[in-house]
C-alpha cells in the first residue's frame, strides 16, 4: 500500500516539480532585466538599429511624406542628420533604464504613480538643427556653379522649401542661405528638453470606455503579475511538503525514505533538462517576414533571442541540474549506508 501511494506522489510530485522549476528558471532569466540588458549589449543592437533599421524606418512613405514634404532633403539625408544626433550609448542609456522600470513595475517593486522614466532631450534639441544645417550646407556647397542663363532658375528655388535649386552662384555664402531657410528656432521649438514616459502614459485616454488606458492595462499586469508569482510560490512549498511526504510514508526505515525522496526529486529534474535540450533544439535560427522592414527588425532580433535561450537554458539547467545532483547524492548516500550494513 505505501508503495502505490508512493506511485501516486511521485506522479503528482513530477508534474507539480516541473512547474516549480520552469518557474524559477523564467523568473531569474526571462523576468530580470539583467539578461535583456547583456543580450543588447552582446550582440550591438544599439548600433545595429542606427546603421541597419534607421534606414528602412526613414524609407517608410509616412515619414517621408510628413518629415520630407518641405524640405530638400532626401531619406539619406534624414539618416545621416539622425545618426549624427542619436548615438549608441544614448539609445542603451534610455532602453536600459527602460527595462529596469518596466520590471520593477511587473515585480510591484515600485508604482506607476511613484516611479518615474524621464528621457532627456537637451543634446538632441541643441544638435539636430546643426546637424540638419550642416548637412543642407554640404547639399547646397555641391551643387555647380550657375551660369548666366541659370541665375533666375536659382531664384525661384533659393528659398529651399521644396527643392534644391539646380545650381549656385559663385561667391554665395551657402551658410547664410540655409541659415535663413531652415528656421532653426522653429525645428527646436517641437523638441521637448525631456520627455517624461509615464506622465505621457497617464495622459492617454481611450475613446472606448470598455477598453483600459495604457496606465491601466499595466495595474492590471501588474496584478496578474503578483497572483502568478504567488501561485508559483504556493507550488514550491507543496512541492517540498509533497517531498517530504513521499520520504515520511516509508518512516522508520530511514534508507527508503531517503531513496523515495531521491527519486521523486530527480524524475522532474531529469524531464525538464531534456525538455530543455528539445525545445532549445527546436527553436529557428532565423526569422522570415514578408515586409522588408519588418525583415530588418528581425534580423537586429535574432541574436537577442538566441542570447535570451541560452540564458533561460543555463538557468533551467542549473536548477534542474542541482536538484538531480541532490537527489543522485542522497540516493547514493542512502544505498551506501545500507550496503555498510549488510556488510557489518
Amino acid at each position: 500500500m505505501r508503495k502505490v501511494l508512493g506511485v501516486l506522489l511521485i506522479l503528482i510530485s513530477t508534474i507539480v516539480g516541473v512547474v516549480v522549476l520552469l518557474g524559477w528558471g523564467i523568473r531569474t532569466s526571462l523576468l530580470s532585466s539583467a539578461p535583456w540588458k547583456a543580450g543588447l549589449r552582446e550582440t550591438r543592437v544599439y548600433d545595429r538599429l542606427l546603421v541597419e533599421a534607421l534606414p528602412e524606418i526613414v524609407a517608410e512613405k509616412m515619414v517621408t511624406d510628413n518629415v520630407l514634404e518641405k524640405a530638400p532633403l532626401t531619406p539619406n539625408d534624414l539618416v545621416a542628420i539622425a545618426q549624427g544626433t542619436l548615438s549608441a550609448s544614448f539609445l542603451q542609456q534610455q532602453l536600459e533604464r527602460g527595462l529596469d522600470v518596466a520590471f520593477d513595475l511587473l515585480h510591484s517593486r515600485t508604482s506607476l504613480s511613484t516611479t518615474n522614466f524621464i528621457i532627456p532631450l537637451q543634446d538632441v534639441k541643441r544638435q539636430l538643427p546643426i546637424a540638419a544645417q550642416e548637412r543642407l550646407v554640404a547639399r547646397v556647397q555641391a551643387l555647380p556653379i550657375c551660369v548666366a542663363d541659370q541665375l533666375k532658375d536659382f531664384e525661384k528655388f533659393k528659398s529651399l522649401t521644396d527643392a534644391l535649386p539646380p545650381c549656385r552662384p559663385k561667391g554665395l555664402d551657402v551658410a547664410a542661405i540655409v541659415r535663413d531657410s531652415l528656421k532653426i528656432d522653429e525645428i527646436t521649438a517641437n523638441i521637448p528638453a525631456t520627455y517624461d514616459v509615464v506622465v505621457e502614459l497617464q495622459k492617454q485616454r481611450t475613446a472606448d470606455s470598455n477598453v483600459k488606458t495604457p496606465a491601466q492595462q499595466i495595474v492590471a499586469v501588474q496584478e496578474q503579475a503578483k497572483f502568478i508569482f504567488q501561485i508559483h510560490w504556493y507550488l514550491t512549498l507543496a512541492w517540498i511538503v509533497l517531498l517530504l511526504g513521499l520520504g515520511a510514508l516509508f518512516i522508520p526505515h530511514w534508507r527508503r525514505v531517503v531513496q523515495w525522496f531521491a527519486v521523486g526529486l530527480f524524475i522532474p529534474s531529469m524531464l525538464l533538462i531534456v525538455g530543455t535540450l528539445i525545445g532549445k533544439g527546436m527553436l529557428p535560427n532565423h526569422f522570415t517576414v514578408s515586409d522588408r522592414s519588418a525583415q530588418v527588425l528581425a534580423n537586429i532580433a535574432q541574436p537577442v533571442a538566441a542570447s535570451l535561450v541560452h540564458t533561460v537554458s543555463l538557468h533551467m539547467f542549473m536548477y534542474s541540474g542541482a536538484a538531480a545532483a541532490l537527489a543522485v547524492i542522497l540516493f547514493t548516500l542512502a544505498y551506501s549506508f545500507a550496503h555498510r550494513r549488510l556488510k557489518s
